[in-house]
């Protein structure tokens, strides 16, 4: 069995830069997880659950930049990597009128964080003397905003395991401030400048390698940023959904353990969502092939087979040990006396990573293809099952509620995403036999 599906995919994977990428990429986010796994354990040991749930607030916001960044991206990603499929001389024209609407975006997320620095500082440090941490925050998110401009064109060059390199920089920053914190004994808001640090060096590393791809020419045309609104309309509005799913069980459970008793929820959902960059490295290295293929209508059953294969292995290699061994990972890395509810955690959470995965998946094939209607609608049915469950099982069950609210809304996810995939392969299918 395993020698007929390496065989079926081996025209794919034949292809050098598409093998560096997927090993890079892998490799990269393999060494982050680890220096993540190596950091956060110690942070806890030395400073308590109290202080790492305030990092692991603003890590948990951040990383959520990842998701948002797919709505931002979608409408310029899909239209550029078209044009190029087909040899179209407009490729060139849409990528430099494009820069406008990352940047209108980055100005909106920086103006907030000037607007409600104050109020921040309030909320994570219970003082309104962090506010320039707080617009210092905000501005690390509207570089990574801008960022993802050039994400598109490299991602679309298919130049991925750069852009996992890059991501990787980001990551090792972010890990090595936890540890420069902890060492130096300084105040937790100091983490915030390492936050900053990485997020400038991703934009200037990213932009470096955009420029030798092709110019940066950035053209102001309003009928180009309306347009990039009016086709990504439905992905920024996905794009919202995502962070509800991912975000509202997280500011739920808050509420009723404080930001004091975070820290074993926030460390659960975290050695969790450590591996899903491990499926967004094969993701991203897939979408832009997707994409040209279907553009040039050719099969496209070798990726999603290499996708399924994926997935089934960072299931067995990854979440089934976490899950079996996740009082004794708890015990060894971290701390006994951590909340004896973690162990539970870490495998409700990885039931919901492994459907997430999987979503992922159908979520690649469908906005390739251009039904962000369809990604829409299940992330509409996950939001209503997200929210139909969420404050009962949160008011009743407190962190246990919200691993589950955050599973029943990924099971959503999945079923629908699976259904919708399924009736238009086979729909294309039908119609190519045609």
């Amino acid at each position: 069995m395993a020698k007929m599906v390496i065989e079926f995919l081996q025209p794919y994977l034949k292809k050098s830069d598409r093998r560096d990428n997927i090993i890079f990429s892998v490799f990269y986010k393999i060494t982050t997880t680890l220096m993540y796994l190596i950091a956060i354990p110690l942070f806890i040991r030395a400073r308590g659950e109290k202080e790492y749930s305030i990092i692991a607030i603003f890590l948990l916001i951040h990383g959520f930049v990842a998701l948002i960044d797919a709505g931002f991206s979608y409408a310029l990603g899909l239209r550029y990597m078209r044009a190029i499929a087909t040899k179209n001389s407009i490729a060139k024209y849409i990528i430099d009128r494009g820069f406008s609407f990352y940047l209108s975006i980055a100005g909106i997320i920086f103006l907030l964080s000037i607007i409600y620095s104050k109020s921040m500082s309030n909320y994570f440090f219970l003082s309104p003397d962090h506010a320039v941490e707080m617009i210092l925050y905000g501005l690390s998110i509207s570089f990574l905003v801008m960022s993802s401009y050039f994400v598109v064109v490299l991602q679309a060059q298919e130049k991925i395991s750069r852009i996992n390199l890059h991501r990787f920089i980001l990551d090792a920053v972010k890990s090595a401030g936890l540890l420069f914190v902890l060492f130096l004994s300084l105040n937790s808001h100091n983490y915030i400048y390492f936050v900053f640090t990485g997020s400038v060096l991703k934009l200037y590393l990213d932009y470096k390698s955009f420029s030798k791809i092709t110019d940066f020419n950035p053209t102001f045309d309003y009928q180009e940023l309306k347009n990039n609104f009016q086709l990504g309309w439905m992905s920024m509005i996905i794009s919202v959904l995502s962070l509800l799913l991912f975000a509202g069980d997280k500011l739920l459970v808050i509420q009723k353990l404080s930001k004091d008793n975070f820290g074993s929820y926030s460390f659960a959902f975290d050695l969790n969502v450590r591996a899903y960059f491990l499926i967004y490295a094969v993701y991203s290295t897939i979408y832009p092939v997707l994409i040209k293929k279907h553009a040039t209508q050719e099969n496209v059953g070798r990726i999603l087979l290499f996708g399924l294969v994926s997935i089934f292995s960072i299931s067995i290699f990854y979440y089934l040990p976490l899950s079996f061994f996740s009082s004794e990972i708890v015990t060894f890395f971290v701390d006994k006396n951590l909340s004896a509810d973690t162990y539970v955690l870490i495998r409700i959470f990885s039931l919901a990573a492994i459907a997430y995965m999987v979503f992922g998946l159908t979520e690649t094939y469908l906005n390739s293809l251009g039904y962000p209607h369809m990604v829409l609608f299940s992330y509409a049915i996950g939001t209503i099952t997200f929210f139909s469950s969420a404050f009962y099982l949160v008011e009743n069950y407190q962190a246990m509620g919200g691993a589950y609210t955050f599973l029943a809304a990924n099971l959503a996810l999945c079923i629908t995403g699976v259904v919708f995939s399924l009736l238009v392969y086979f729909k294309l299918f039908k119609a190519a036999k045609i």
